[in-house]
């Protein structure tokens, strides 16, 4: 579904960037999307290059284990709209929905904003906003060759957890997933991921760091 809260936090230079609901009118800017140089999936990629708006907001608004908010640098106006950025609920073993475990999933469609830190810090603000909702791991899938993207996930405190064959790509590059714990979440992550539980707590810190300096404070977990 297409968020109903607004969150405000601030960029490096003190600017103001709202993650905030949007509508049919900032889309249909970007519509249908151009995806030349994005490094998508290329079921995804033929989604956007065929899919209808209308097909594409319904699909929105009617999927209840997902949420998405639009990416707004100084303030809510069509104008300003640069992206989105979502969290999708995971599944546990009886394939159930839980909020527990989510997916951060970021698309800066305006190829000028691309770059300048505006998805990084909407990721910050959106990744506090799941822990303060129970969420204790967030994960993330990009392309091999999409190193932007994993830059981010790393100053966001992500840590890399491996490549697999999970989407497919043009290229045949695979999936590199990374993934985000909190505290009294770092052993079994550590375990289920494969990842070391240093590195965990080194993603927390350097999440409490971007956080901080973003104006945001992060939420009072126990370990």
């Amino acid at each position: 579904m297409i968020a109903s809260n607004q969150i405000r936090v601030l960029t490096s230079d003190g600017r103001p960037l709202y993650i905030a609901p949007y509508s049919e009118t900032e889309l249909a800017n970007f519509w249908p999307q151009d995806t030349t140089g994005l490094l998508y999936p290329t079921s995804e990629l033929e989604a956007l290059r065929t899919m209808t708006l209308d097909a594409f907001i319904s699909n929105r608004r009617n999927n209840q284990h997902f949420v998405e908010w639009g990416i707004y640098p100084g303030e809510v106006a069509t104008e300003n709209f640069i992206g989105t950025i979502s969290l999708s609920e995971g599944q546990n073993d009886e394939r159930t929905y839980t909020r527990l475990v989510r997916t951060v999933g970021t698309s800066i469609m305006r190829a000028d904003a691309r770059g300048k830190g505006d998805g990084s810090l909407a990721k910050l603000a959106v990744m506090t906003h799941a822990l303060e909702d129970n969420t204790l791991v967030l994960q993330a899938f990009t392309s091999q060759k999409n190193e932007p993207a994993q830059k981010s996930l790393r100053k966001a405190g992500f840590v890399y957890a491996g490549s697999e064959n999970i989407y497919k790509y043009p290229g045949g590059e695979q999936t590199q997933q990374w993934v985000f714990a909190a505290p009294r979440a770092t052993d079994i992550v550590s375990e289920e991921y494969r990842v070391s539980p240093d590195d965990l707590k080194d993603g927390w810190r350097r999440y409490e760091l971007a956080a901080q300096a973003a104006g945001i404070s992060p939420p009072e977990i126990e370990g």
